[in-house]
């Protein structure tokens, strides 16, 4: 899609007509994007059903796209490529999902479209944070599978400066990914223009920091719903796909119609 390498998209059409609008998806990343995908891709046939084309994508440097050198400003830009990409006209609306990490993207990203809905899953708030978060867990990781002791956090970090990437639990965290989300903070990411946002937090720590951030963006004039979830957030570990199933159907039912039933709504009192 753009001259120094192409992006993975997946894109959902309605069957039986032109879409009335467009959904781009922006994930999050390592465990958790792997936990979210059946979701995203559950959401995406839900809204294809109700009229709505959804483009699903892998960030360019990552996944099946394009080798890149990540950065939340480089993911912010491929969120925007596809959704110029799913947009099929001009005048169709256009609105951004964010899951986990992909909400700083989402946040950013809506802001080249002022009129577009925001919708964020279990957003992170502060990417310094998360990354303590995720140097945390690969501590408890290590304990649960009484391997040998790992790396301080602080020898981490230090090979993050000096190998430009660390391994952390299988995954590949790059030096420029790192230091652009560490100085990312969902707060500051507001939206230029005054515009409706879905939160949706699930259950952990990420959901103490959620009615503060509804307050700061009220206050920038955005009309903010806050709809909890009964999912719990888990984003470090790959739990066991059966049983995840059969635990959280029902509230991925209401995760996904709520979703679904805000943003149509959304559109239709803007119009």
């Amino acid at each position: 899609m753009r001259p120094d390498g192409a992006l993975f998209v997946v894109l959902h059409r309605p069957v039986d007509r032109p879409p009335s609008g467009s959904l781009t998806v922006c994930s999050s990343l390592f465990a958790e994007q792997h936990n979210d995908y059946r979701r995203e891709v559950r959401l995406a046939r839900m809204l294809a059903s109700a009229g709505l084309a959804v483009a699903r994508f892998h960030y360019r440097g990552l996944g099946n796209s394009a080798p890149a050198s990540a950065s939340l400003d480089a993911f912010t830009q491929d969120a925007l490529d596809v959704t110029l990409a799913a947009r099929l006209t001009s005048a169709s609306p256009v609105a951004f999902l964010g899951e986990g990490v992909g909400s700083l993207v989402a946040s950013r990203a809506c802001r080249d479209h002022p009129d577009a809905p925001l919708l964020l899953w279990k957003p992170v708030i502060d990417g310094a944070q998360y990354f303590r978060d995720l140097f945390r867990a690969r501590l408890i990781a290590a304990t649960r599978a009484r391997a040998p002791r790992p790396a301080t956090t602080a020898e981490l970090l230090a090979t993050l400066v000096t190998e430009g990437h660390v391994d952390v639990m299988g995954f590949r965290v790059a030096a420029s990914l790192h230091d652009s989300l560490v100085a990312a903070r969902l707060t500051e990411t507001v939206p230029r223009q005054p515009r409706r946002i879905l939160l949706q937090p699930f259950r952990g720590a990420r959901a103490a920091g959620v009615e503060q951030l509804a307050a700061d963006w009220r206050a920038r004039g955005c009309l903010v719903d806050v709809l909890p979830v009964k999912l719990v957030e888990d984003p470090w570990f790959i739990p066991d796909g059966a049983a995840v199933r059969a635990a959280v159907h029902d509230a991925e039912e209401q995760l996904m119609a709520n979703a679904r039933d805000w943003l149509l709504g959304s559109w239709a009192n803007s119009r």
